[in-house]
C-alpha cells in the first residue's frame, strides 16, 4: 500500500519533468494497490456465493461481485488513460 510519505512527500524540489515522472509513479502504485484489493474482494465474494446454501443471501453478494467489476473495470480504464497521457509527454521531450 501507499504510504503518507510516498503520496505526501514534497520535501525533495522537482522538475516539471520529474513531477509528471514521480505522478505516473503513484498512478500506477495507486491502481496496483486498488486491484489488489478489488481482487481480494471479488475472489471472496465469488467464493461466498458458491458455498451459501442461503439464496436470499445471493443477491446481494451478486450484487457486491457486479459493483467490483464495475470498480476494476473504472480502474483499469484510468491505467490506460494514464498510459495514453504518459505517452503524449514523452513525444513532446
Amino acid at each position: 500500500m501507499l504510504d503518507s510519505y510516498e503520496i505526501n512527500n514534497t520535501d525533495i524540489p522537482l522538475s516539471e519533468e520529474n513531477e509528471f515522472d514521480h505522478l505516473m509513479q503513484m498512478s500506477r502504485a495507486l491502481a496496483h494497490n486498488l486491484n489488489n484489493q478489488l481482487t481480494t474482494i471479488l475472489s471472496n465474494t465469488q467464493l461466498m456465493i458458491l458455498m451459501t446454501k442461503d439464496e436470499d443471501l445471493k443477491p446481494y453478494l451478486k450484487a457486491v461481485e457486479d459493483a467490483t467489476r464495475e470498480v476494476g473495470t473504472v480502474v483499469h480504464e484510468y491505467q490506460e488513460s494514464a498510459q495514453a497521457l504518459a505517452g503524449s509527454f514523452a513525444h513532446k521531450k
